[in-house]
């Protein structure tokens, strides 16, 4: 059974977010940021260390390729945009942030959308990604250690 770790409701997307048409649409009036998938959850049964590396990891590269994707939109480098969103959208996927795979794939197969559109698009993956961060990082803490301080971070962003 796959295992939901954290949920945002649906004021992610309200009047207020930019960002808002290109969330994927929300699934029973919440919207799931991460959820521990299959595979996953098999390596986290056999080595809970190694799990909190591999997370560890998709943060530390997605880091990466947003800060490219920021960098190749104002110069509408859509080589580089699709690239970048390709590989964040594989990444996302594997490790159970269908959200942010959308997204992604939104962006990726975009015919050289205009400039304040791909803007739009990087802004909510850019979104999307500090939610999901958020998940990960209090799944890798623990809910005993991170409770306060993940849902006071979730609070801020969804007030932001």
């Amino acid at each position: 059974m796959e295992r939901t770790l954290t949920t945002i409701d649906t004021a992610i997307t309200s009047p207020n977010n930019t960002t808002a048409s290109w969330f994927p649409p929300d699934c029973g009036g919440r919207h799931y940021v991460w959820s521990m998938t299959p595979d996953l959850q098999e390596i986290e049964d056999a080595d809970p260390v190694l799990i909190k590396e591999l997370l560890a990891l998709f943060l530390d590269d997605s880091v990466t390729r947003l800060q490219i994707l920021r960098g190749a939109s104002p110069r509408e480098d859509f080589k580089i945009l699709r690239a970048q969103a390709h590989s964040l959208k594989g990444s996302a996927l594997q490790i159970g942030a269908s959200g942010l795979a959308s997204l992604c794939a939104a962006l990726e197969l975009s015919d050289s959308p205009a400039p304040e559109q791909s803007g739009a698009m990087v802004n909510a993956i850019h979104g999307e990604f500090a939610l999901v961060r958020l998940a990960i990082d209090e799944y890798i803490a623990g809910p005993e250690i991170a409770g306060p301080t993940v849902q006071k971070r979730k609070e801020m962003l969804v007030a932001g």
